[in-house]
């Protein structure tokens, strides 16, 4: 794993997209903070900018630092929950590439559970894009062998399929949008 930490690592702070196991299904992932990598993956996917690209985080403190404030209901939520559960937050105190906020300033973020993920971003110390390994619209690969070759033809660097856990249910997260009037989840999926 050591290894394929270290090619994942030095692909992402090239610039490239990678396809790689999430703790939900496969995805297409990079920097959040380079534009031409995120347009990449808006490409490959043959997906419209209107419809943002999530974050993922590798731990609750990293997740503060991203968003103005988190009510104390939520973050016990998100410590304890054991299902993939990405959150859109309203807003974010940090500036994305274009693609990632949605226009009025939203932000998806999942505080990922899959150690591989949580590994490479810590060390690249970035969040790290992430949306399904799937052309906008076609349903999300079960597995690896899934995924249709014109999306590995297209990223620049992939996971070793070794890493990808098994499970017995493989399913995209939950999503909810934080309500901070009312400060409750509203769950989308």
């Amino acid at each position: 794993m050591k290894k394929e930490l270290q090619n994942t690592v030095a692909h992402l702070k090239q610039g490239n997209v990678i396809l790689y196991p999430t703790d939900t299904i496969w995805g297409l992932g990079c920097d959040p903070y380079n534009q031409d990598a995120v347009d990449q993956i808006f490409t490959i996917k043959k997906r419209e900018k209107s419809k943002p690209l999530i974050v993922l985080v590798d731990t609750l403190e990293r997740l503060r630092g991203l968003v103005p404030k988190i009510h104390p209901h939520l973050e016990n939520i998100l410590h304890y929950n054991e299902r993939p559960l990405t959150i859109i937050f309203p807003s974010s105190v940090r500036k994305w590439s274009e693609g990632i906020t949605a226009e009025n300033g939203s932000i998806a973020i999942r505080i990922v559970q899959n150690d591989f993920c949580k590994s490479i971003i810590k060390a690249t110390d970035r969040p790290l894009v992430s949306t399904s390994a799937n052309i906008s619209d076609d349903p999300f690969p079960i597995s690896f062998d899934d995924i249709h070759p014109r999306i590995k033809d297209a990223v620049d660097y992939i996971v070793s399929p070794q890493l990808e856990e098994r499970r017995d249910e493989v399913m995209p997260s939950l999503i909810a949008r934080y309500s901070t009037k009312q400060k409750e989840l509203v769950f989308l999926r």
